[in-house]
């Protein structure tokens, strides 16, 4: 039996919105399913994602650490690393510079960068970045917190006289402290008390503090770290 155009067409409709309406059920049957599975989020969690949702719009943080008594200054840029042997697509990345030593940390691995750009192993380069307010570096462990539905607690502080919001996440062994500005939920200060490290403050990146001349990469090393600060 033939089917004349104007037959194909109709058929071709119908199919289409069959389909669609499939689609929609299921994803409506999913978000169901979602959110009588899944709590709700709590007060303090909705706090603890305006933090997240400010970081994902910066591009540079600075930031000020005591390490054995001394001041450690830090500046961290969002970039892009690659290709490399092992990561042959580009990757979205954190620069961090500190002094004249120059780390590069993403979500799949870490890199130092000197003469050459070499991986390393270990968690420590992501505390680092963690520490230093890495907008992505940061935002990323704020975002595990939450999608675990990890518990959030809040309580009001003092910081230089300041009132401030402090933010304690717990999942597992892994904690993290906050110290975060009430009107904005810009984090101010840092902190990963299981290893025992002391805070770290941080601040949206100036312009001046964006031409410092350890920023300045070799013309081969820019071939593959290319920051978007």
């Amino acid at each position: 039996m033939e089917r004349g155009k104007t037959g194909w067409i109709r058929l071709a409709v119908a199919s289409g919105a069959t389909a669609a309406g499939l689609a929609a059920l299921l994803a409506g049957a999913a978000f169901g399913l979602q959110a009588v599975t899944l709590p709700r989020p709590s007060h303090d969690q909705l706090l603890a994602a305006q933090t997240l949702r400010w970081l994902t719009a910066q591009h540079a943080i600075k930031s000020t650490a005591f390490v054995r008594g001394q001041r450690v200054s830090s500046v961290c840029v969002n970039a892009t690393i690659g290709p490399l042997h092992a990561y042959p697509k580009r990757l979205h990345a954190s620069l961090l510079i500190t002094g004249r030593r120059r780390l590069v940390e993403t979500r799949f691995a870490s890199f130092r960068l000197g003469s050459t750009v070499r991986e390393e192993d270990g968690p420590l380069p992501t505390v680092q970045a963690v520490l230093a307010g890495c907008p992505r570096t940061l935002g990323r462990r704020i975002g595990r917190f939450l999608d675990e539905r990890a518990p959030v607690r809040t309580r009001r502080v003092l910081l230089r006289r300041a009132p401030m919001l402090r933010l304690s996440f717990r999942h597992g062994d892994s904690r993290l402290l906050l110290i975060v500005d009430p009107r904005t939920f810009a984090p101010v200060a840092v902190r990963t008390p299981r290893l025992g490290t002391g805070w770290s403050y941080v601040a949206r990146a100036e312009r001046r503090d964006l031409v410092r001349p350890e920023l300045r990469l070799s013309r081969r090393l820019r071939l593959i770290v290319k920051e978007e600060a």
